[in-house]
């Protein structure tokens, strides 16, 4: 009788399903782990900015009268009406930190001038005669090759 001769160890196209395996496995779990980092930065960089946002507003609501917001618009656009007047003032990418309103005067932070630089923030404000202002915070900003928004609005004077 003839002896069958049986290799006990793994034939060549064995290691290669194996390794065909297992770099289709690693290839997902690494893309999913460049999505996570992606996705971390993008949440990072939406809390800085609403951050911002929101410490801007809380300055503007709490910390400062009708009149205090009136006198910075005054002071930006020469503005010398009584009455109602709707005015955008900008905060330009090397103010837009919170180092800058905690150590400025709100009135050293605006600008009458649009930045071509993202981000920045948009202040528009609509002042009606009835003693009531209306302003709109624009934070324009580029995120992953988009340029987003986020904003918020409140009313300020006697309503």
């Amino acid at each position: 009788m003839h002896k069958l001769n049986k290799n006990k160890g793994y034939s060549l196209i064995e290691v290669v399903w194996s390794l065909a395996i297992f770099f289709i496995l690693l290839s997902f779990i690494l893309s999913m782990e460049i999505r996570n980092l992606n996705f971390k930065r993008y949440s990072l960089e939406i809390g800085k900015y609403s951050e911002f946002l929101e410490v801007l507003k809380n300055t503007l609501v709490f910390n400062n009268e009708y009149e205090d917001i009136r006198a910075i618009v005054n002071a930006k656009g020469n503005l010398d009406s009584q009455y109602s007047f709707n005015t955008k003032l900008f905060i330009n990418s090397e103010n837009l930190n919170l180092e800058s309103l905690k150590n400025k005067e709100l009135a050293e932070v605006f600008t009458l001038e649009k930045s071509n630089d993202l981000p920045y923030l948009e202040m528009d404000i609509e002042d009606k005669a009835d003693g009531i202002m209306k302003i709109d915070l624009n934070l324009i900003f580029k995120m992953m090759n988009q340029t987003k928004k986020i904003g918020t609005s409140f009313y300020k004077g006697d309503y």
